[in-house]
């Protein structure tokens, strides 16, 4: 196969790449929605930060409103464990990490940065509900759960989730 030519296998389990449309780092599931590293954004790494405008209420609203969003669930699912019960007893030096990875690529100021901390709690919790409902299934047995185990999800953090 060449560079440039799409990718596709036809089990709806595996995993669909489209190199043609220059979504670099993008894979899609068959019949799913696309997760991205988002690399538009963090190829801009050595660049000064992008402001993001905010409304009255200090939620984001400018042109790139919508991509700081979804490098926020990005980044939470990336760089923030999901082996507790509650937001709270997650590390607060975990939450600071993200929070100065967010701040390489973005300004985020005062009036953000409390949408952030919200935003980002929201982000981690839906996301370990969407593992929950993708890959917990009555009828799988505890073996069969571990081996199909999120790449994003440490092996610890997937036992924890086994046990909830």
């Amino acid at each position: 196969m060449h560079d440039g030519e799409n990718r596709e296998e036809m089990d709806n389990d595996q995993v669909v790449e489209d190199e043609a449309d220059g979504q670099e780092g993008v894979e899609k599931q068959k019949g799913g929605r696309k997760r991205t590293k988002m690399h538009h954004v963090s190829d801009r790494l050595n660049q000064p930060p992008q402001r993001v405008h905010y409304n009255g209420k200090g939620q984001p609203d400018g042109n790139n409103a919508s991509e700081f969003l979804n490098f926020i669930a990005t980044l939470v699912k990336s760089h923030i464990p999901i082996g507790h019960d509650d937001w709270r007893q997650v590390d607060i030096s975990w939450k600071l990490d993200f929070m100065k990875t967010l701040r390489k690529f973005y300004v985020v100021d005062g009036e953000l940065k409390d949408w952030v901390g919200g935003t980002t709690h929201k982000k981690w919790r839906d996301f370990k509900s969407d593992l929950k409902e993708k890959h917990f299934k009555e009828q799988k047995t505890d073996e069969e759960l571990l081996a199909c185990r999120d790449d994003r999800i440490t092996i610890k953090d997937w036992e924890w989730l086994l046990t909830c």
